[in-house]
């Protein structure tokens, strides 16, 4: 038996990670039926005066219609228990990437597991929380946009940065730091100057998947957790996004049935990801009903994390633990529990 799941998302802009118009990322998931969302779908038609097929998230986050999107959040809600989201702070999700894609690397041919003791993750928000203080605005986003552009696939405006770029940036930001958690991040970075350059070298290649976009770890997370919770095969239905190609699927699909040893102790084993379908909104209202709960979670996260706004009660439930997250105050706020250490 295989267990069908929807999925889509809100404040996607692909790599573009370092001064992102949305500081958000939302990747939502559910199990309607096809039978339960169409129900579901045409009420909420109904209740907000629509009178085209598909209902946008846009529409139910307005204002006049904050009774409806309460009733759907609500504990014992239509969505109760039928939805998941992978949450994101794309700045932190960035940082975390220099740490995995270079100071990882290095630790690991010399004999180092960062995943296994956590170390990765800690150095990651320790970087985050600190970085900024450390090194002033100007240096600490130049330090974001140089690793941005060194390692996207693609780069639409302006020239990619090369690696020795970026190591000069590095080194500006060495001698500019003054707080020692982050002299040690940066120090790790800049010894690691090899696996940027190999790193740089496979962005030709084909088979390499993209590392900056968050929609891809959001459906792996996605997978891993229906599958984990129900014990069933999963096949994911989601919403028609360019960067899934029939190769990345298929590299998804390998990589979550076969997952290296290391990875596989940390995450629980396997996941029996059968396939991934692409599907058109508009066809499917069980995407229409991922497109709510992505657009709901990620603007209540960005109020939360911005202004320390109070979350809607029925965030709580749908949060992922895996999420990309640094705040811990926001965290908190959001899931109840402090984030893990």
């Amino acid at each position: 038996m295989t267990l069908e799941v929807a999925c889509d998302e809100s404040g996607s802009e692909g790599e573009n990670l370092a001064g992102a118009a949305s500081r958000v990322f939302a990747h939502a998931s559910t199990t309607l039926s096809m039978q339960e969302a169409t129900e579901l779908v045409d009420h909420v038609r109904r209740s907000c005066g629509v009178t085209t097929d598909e209902v946008k998230s846009t529409t139910l986050l307005a204002p006049r219609n904050r009774e409806v999107l309460t009733d759907l959040f609500a504990p014992a809600g239509a969505l109760d228990g039928r939805c998941a989201v992978m949450l994101a702070d794309k700045e932190f999700f960035l940082v975390a990437k220099i740490i995995d894609l270079l100071v990882e690397e290095s630790a690991h041919e010399r004999g180092e597991d960062m995943y296994w003791n956590r170390k990765a993750v800690r150095l990651a928000r320790s970087l985050h929380q600190d970085g900024q203080r450390a090194l002033g605005v100007d240096h600490w986003n130049e330090l974001l946009q140089a690793f941005n552009s060194l390692v996207r696939t693609m780069q639409r405006k302006g020239s990619k940065t090369t690696v020795e770029e970026f190591f000069e940036v590095v080194d500006r930001c060495r001698t500019r730091s003054h707080r020692r958690k982050v002299d040690d991040a940066l120090n790790l970075i800049n010894n690691a100057r090899p696996f940027a350059e190999r790193f740089r070298e496979r962005l030709g290649d084909d088979t390499t998947a993209p590392d900056l976009d968050p929609i891809v770890p959001g459906v792996v997370e996605a997978a891993r957790h229906w599958y984990h919770l129900h014990r069933q095969h999963v096949v994911i239905h989601h919403d028609h996004q360019s960067i899934f190609t029939e190769q990345l699927i298929d590299q998804l699909i390998h990589s979550s049935n076969y997952p290296m040893h290391e990875f596989s102790l940390l995450t629980g084993g396997p996941v029996r990801l059968d396939a991934i379908h692409l599907v058109d909104s508009r066809d499917d209202p069980r995407i229409q009903v991922a497109d709510w709960v992505a657009g709901f979670a990620r603007s209540q996260a960005a109020a939360v994390l911005s202004s320390g706004a109070a979350p809607h009660s029925g965030l709580r439930c749908l949060i992922l633990p895996a999420s990309p997250w640094s705040d811990a105050v926001s965290w908190e706020a959001m899931t109840g529990s402090p984030p893990p250490p």
